[in-house]
């Protein structure tokens, strides 16, 4: 599921804010409907952006083709914020000053949707992430959602498998410095897993340029825990799991939703993490709703859906059908309301409520590495 997610030290501060032209969120009830999306669609982990925007493309060939709303065909304009976060704030001020779009998608990661939400919140434009899972994201915000649950509930919930599971008494916490997601994962995870009873062995944490971990993993291993954790993103899965294989370190990586890409997958290093675990927003197996997707998805790619294709495919399908409710023909303000009131959405994600606090309630999924593959293992409601 760059909390899912991104790795800049920071929020970048956004641009200049304007006077919101009093056309925003204002359209004649003709032509297309038109949303904006900003993603990482380049650069380090653009796996993030690429398959979430894969998941909305399914999402809108849907909707368009049974009519769109009330005729009205639904328009995505994608910006490429190479998941910096200074980037997203230019972005999102592109999509609605210039563009004049009625609500936003994105981004994938946390750290560059905590820029863009700052935006659209000046702005009073709605932006709804797939994936973005740090707490701050949504935090004390009006006009920005997710349908992802956040990151306290998912570092709670690798804690609690890791105790009641996996059985461990130790742990150590690998992350990586200056990444929203890493660091708010760590804190969480480190602090409920000595709440339950267990012990943090050892913390070491590295720069997202770093290219060899094995003088941090070589500390873990001296510490000799039983689980180690690791809330990092597939380039860091990359480094991590061939170099714990290379040492000797027997204990299992437990991660989180940024596992899920095309690098963890990748021969030579889903063989280093085999019988490792992390926690995800998805799991095709977990909820039958999801099989057209699932089988959509294999026609085209021919590969499984990931859960960042699941959280592109739900946040628009959910903003669609907020259009619907709020009359086909919503301002900004009134889509906003909409989403806000969001109850028994079912998506493929699972049918959830969005909460006062703008976040999707639903449980926690755990994947296993297996067989060279993931493999859905069990959920945990926390």
């Amino acid at each position: 599921m760059i909390s899912r997610r991104r790795f800049l030290g920071g929020v970048g501060a956004a641009s200049t804010v304007v006077v919101v032209p009093s056309w925003i969120g204002c359209k004649k009830a003709s032509g297309d409907i038109v949303l904006g999306c900003i993603l990482g669609l380049s650069g380090e982990n653009s796996s993030l952006g690429t398959e979430t925007k894969e998941g909305m493309e399914i999402a809108l060939e849907e909707i368009n083709a049974a009519g769109g709303v009330n005729g009205r065909k639904i328009k995505v304009l994608y910006e490429d914020t190479r998941l910096d976060a200074n980037l997203a704030s230019e972005k999102i001020q592109k999509l609605i000053d210039r563009d004049r779009v009625l609500a936003v998608l994105g981004d994938a990661a946390s750290t560059p949707t905590l820029a863009a939400g700052a935006y659209a919140e000046k702005a009073k434009v709605p932006l709804v992430s797939g994936s973005a899972t740090n707490v701050e994201v949504t935090r004390n915000k009006r006009y920005v959602f997710r349908v992802c649950f956040t990151d306290d509930k998912q570092g709670v919930a690798a804690a609690k498998f890791a105790r009641d599971t996996l059985k461990a008494q130790k742990a150590a916490v690998i992350y990586v410095t200056g990444n929203k997601y890493s660091e708010g994962l760590q804190a969480i995870f480190s602090a409920e897993f000595e709440k339950s009873g267990g012990k943090v062995v050892e913390k070491v944490t590295f720069q997202v340029e770093e290219t060899n971990v094995q003088t941090f993993l070589t500390k873990i291993k001296d510490a000799g825990p039983d689980v180690i954790f690791a809330p990092v993103y597939p380039s860091d899965v990359a480094k991590i799991g061939p170099t714990k294989l290379k040492l000797g370190i027997t204990a299992p990586l437990m991660g989180t939703d940024g596992w899920d890409g095309p690098a963890t997958r990748a021969k030579g290093v889903i063989e280093s993490i085999e019988g490792s675990y992390f926690t995800d927003l998805f799991a095709a197996e977990a909820n039958a709703a999801a099989k057209p997707l699932v089988d959509k998805y294999k026609a085209k790619t021919g590969k499984q859906p990931s859960s960042l294709v699941a959280g592109g495919y739900d946040s628009l399908k959910l903003v669609v059908d907020a259009i619907k409710r709020a009359g086909g023909n919503p301002t900004s303000e009134q889509l906003r309301d909409a989403i806000e009131q969001t109850k028994g959405f079912s998506g493929v994600t699972g049918t959830f409520d969005i909460d006062k606090d703008h976040n999707a309630q639903k449980p926690v999924v755990v994947m296993q590495i297996k067989d060279g593959d993931f493999k859905y293992h069990s959920q945990i409601a926390v």
